[in-house]
């Protein structure tokens, strides 16, 4: 039975410890069990779905494109490196997904701004108040 051995164990183990767990939680009255009258929480919401699809699906068009120019630039990379060695050529792979994941991000700003946003909060609060020791440049 080999895989499919495996794999009936598993769906039995896993079907096993859901049923100990929701009798366990039902025995205990815990606030995690649903009861009856809840099981409604459990139906999706109708608008779920289309924003999920409104937005999801340009965001997947965007990462196969970006994920499809990076495969050509590392086969560009290593066909150029057959010809000649390029020693930095693993820092080049380094920049192009930092490049593309600020761009994927719209450049907003965050982590990797270099500590911009940090900086701008922490001259706001040095400029409201008489140079604290945390201010010193």
């Amino acid at each position: 039975m080999d895989i499919a051995g495996s794999a009936t164990a598993t769906l039995i183990a896993q079907v096993v410890s859901l049923v100990a767990l929701l009798v366990h939680l039902h025995r205990k009255r815990h606030p995690l069990f649903l009861h009856a009258d809840e099981r409604r929480y459990l139906r999706p919401d109708r608008a779920y779905p289309d924003g999920a699809r409104e937005k999801g699906l340009p965001m997947g068009l965007q990462m196969i494109v970006l994920s499809g120019s990076s495969v050509v630039m590392i086969e560009q990379r290593s066909i150029a490196s057959a010809r000649r060695p390029l020693p930095r050529s693993g820092a080049a792979v380094q920049l192009w997904n930092y490049i593309m994941m600020r761009r994927a991000r719209g450049g907003d700003g965050g982590v990797g701004d270099g500590g911009a946003e940090h900086r701008r909060r922490r001259l706001t609060a040095c400029s409201a108040s008489p140079r604290p020791a945390s201010c010193s440049t």
